[in-house]
C-alpha cells in the first residue's frame, strides 16, 4: 500500500519498507494534482527513485473534413486521389 500527500507545496508518497510496521516517505517532483495513482514501480538509479506510473490522457486529432480516394492496383501499390503514384512498376509483367 501508498499513500501521497502534500507537504510544504510538494507531493509526497508513503510506502511501507521491507521491515515490518517500518514506513518510508519518498519526496516527489511534482504537486498533488499529478500524484501517481494505481500500480507504481519503483526503479533505483544512481541513488535514486524513479516512481513509474500509468496516467490516461485524452488524445484529439481532428484529421480535417477532406475526403481522400484510394485506389490499390496490380501495376501500382497505390494511387492517391491527388493522382500520385507510390511504387510504379511494382506489379509489372516483363
Amino acid at each position: 500500500m501508498c499513500q501521497t500527500f502534500e507537504m510544504n507545496g510538494r507531493c509526497w508518497l508513503k510506502v511501507l519498507g521491507l521491515v515490518r510496521n517500518k514506513v518510508i516517505t519518498i519526496p516527489l517532483n511534482t504537486t498533488m494534482s499529478h500524484a501517481p495513482s494505481g500500480t507504481l514501480r519503483f526503479i533505483i538509479r544512481q541513488d535514486k527513485i524513479e516512481v513509474h506510473y500509468q496516467q490516461e490522457v485524452a488524445i484529439e486529432q481532428t484529421c480535417g473534413d477532406q475526403s481522400i480516394e484510394i485506389d490499390k492496383g496490380f501495376t501500382e501499390a497505390v494511387d492517391d486521389s491527388d493522382n500520385e503514384r507510390y511504387g510504379e512498376g511494382l506489379g509489372k509483367v516483363s
